[in-house]
């Protein structure tokens, strides 16, 4: 934007007499005129970051028109924004291609979502679409904030500066009713949207968070951030969940570049785990994703190859609360080394329904038994609460079934105890990297966790 024009420098510069004040009230009036414009109606430049709600950014669409077509729509167009938002932080899928901004109220159904008239008994929320079929497209936006008097949005394509992220409009409830105002005149609110049966839990690990961790030889490694500027390409691309992602190449059969997404979860239950496949530098056509849960593990392969800016689903598995399971993604793809990309972006634990299995109940119920952390490299600490007196022994079993190591703990009265493993085998030797299994024998039972061991 331009330099903000300052009118007390211009008063200052004037002569104070009898013939000069007249024009320089003329000319301070002039001046807080264009500041004012410059500040509140001057728009953004095409790209321009104006906010973000939910870590899902919002850019100016400037005085551009449609942009540029890309994963989500035309950016910066309200329904690219609406598009997006919902595939990255609802892993809903991506609505792009099903009409104007004016459609959506009535399209509710192919869009997969619940609908609410304005006026009604069903209160806006957080995360809603507002819609209205006003001018000659509509306009959507998405609810980031509700009081009881107003509900406020973020949007793309309205003001096109920094107030797309936060406007408010004003809501009125008599009589149990909810009537939300327009966005203008010309612009009425219709009503909402909504996804259905939405989660009450979703735990969201971000490729750059601490609880994805990359492994492997760094210069293999690949960092892709997207810039609101850039023009869509074979190396560019919005379709990348919150903005950012790594990408490596396949390498046969053999693993060495790899990354674990290894979720704190806050509580027990069963997860639908989905992963993003970026729109660009995910090419591979047998990305083999791992899934360690409670009780057991599983490969599931993706062709990354033929999604573009999606979370795809791997399944449904029970997880223990804490740092129990985890996500693994490699190179070791099968194809020919150095041919094709794959991509390595969020992952998200949905939270489906309780573990109410009456052999998962008995066990959890009778032995408390954590392993931490979880992959690990030196060692693990195993926690345990005993119930009965007695002794306890701890058994290391290879992927094979095999006994690696066997530790004889002494006799235990009723207590909370913890015994380490530091990843040797009976003769004291380091293990090689992999999974490996702890089988913990106490009077109350037995219990079993699987651990990763880390190069």
């Amino acid at each position: 934007m331009n330099q903000r024009l300052n009118p007390v420098k211009v008063i200052r510069t004037v002569e104070h007499s009898e013939r000069s004040w007249r024009p320089c009230l003329v000319l301070f009036c002039v001046v807080l005129a264009v500041g004012n414009w410059l500040s509140a109606g001057e728009l953004s430049p095409w790209g321009t970051l104006v906010g973000e709600f939910s870590a899902v950014p919002a850019y100016s669409n400037g005085a551009v028109g449609n942009g540029v077509y890309d994963t989500y729509g035309y950016r910066y167009q309200c329904v690219e924004y609406v598009n997006r938002f919902y595939v990255q932080m609802f892993a809903h899928k991506n609505m792009h291609g099903m009409g104007n901004a004016g459609d959506y109220y009535d399209n509710y159904q192919e869009l997969e979502l619940e609908r609410y008239a304005n006026g009604g008994t069903e209160p806006p929320k957080p995360g809603d679409i507002l819609c209205s079929n006003g001018g000659t497209y509509g306009h959507v936006a998405i609810v980031r904030a509700v009081t009881s008097d107003s509900v406020r949005v973020i949007e793309q394509n309205w003001n096109n500066d920094h107030r797309d992220s936060s406007v408010a409009l004003a809501m009125d409830n008599s009589g149990g009713h909810y009537t939300v105002a327009h966005f203008s005149p010309s612009y009425p609110v219709q009503g909402w949207l909504r996804k259905p049966d939405l989660a009450d839990y979703i735990h969201h690990v971000e490729d750059d968070w601490p609880e994805c961790t990359r492994y492997g030889t760094q210069g293999y490694w690949h960092e892709y951030t997207f810039v609101g500027t850039s023009q869509p390409g074979a190396d560019s691309s919005i379709g990348v969940c919150r903005g950012h992602m790594w990408w490596t190449i396949s390498n046969g059969n053999t693993r060495d570049n790899y990354a674990i997404w290894c979720p704190s979860l806050l509580r027990d239950g069963y997860y639908e785990v989905r992963a993003f496949v970026p729109a660009r530098y995910a090419t591979t056509h047998n990305a083999r994703y791992e899934i360690d849960y409670y009780g057991g593990t599983a490969e599931v392969t993706v062709d990354q190859g033929s999604l573009y800016g999606v979370f795809d689903s791997l399944g449904t598995f029970p997880f223990l609360q804490g740092s129990s399971g985890y996500v693994l993604l490699g190179d070791n793809t099968g194809e020919s080394p150095d041919t094709f990309h794959i991509g390595f972006d969020d992952v998200v634990f949905i939270y489906r329904r309780p573990m109410n299995g009456v052999a998962e109940a008995s066990s959890r119920g009778t032995i408390e038994l954590t392993v931490s952390p979880n992959p690990f490299r030196s060692g693990v600490e195993v926690s345990y609460a005993q119930n009965r007196p007695g002794p306890a022994t701890l058994r290391v079993y290879d992927c094979t079934g095999n006994q690696v190591r066997g530790l004889a703990l002494p006799e235990r009265q009723p207590g909370r105890y913890s015994a380490r493993w530091d990843g040797t085998g009976e003769t004291g030797q380091y293990l090689p990297a992999g999974s490996y299994f702890i089988r913990l024998v106490i009077p109350d039972g037995s219990s079993t966790r699987r651990v990763l061991k880390l190069p």
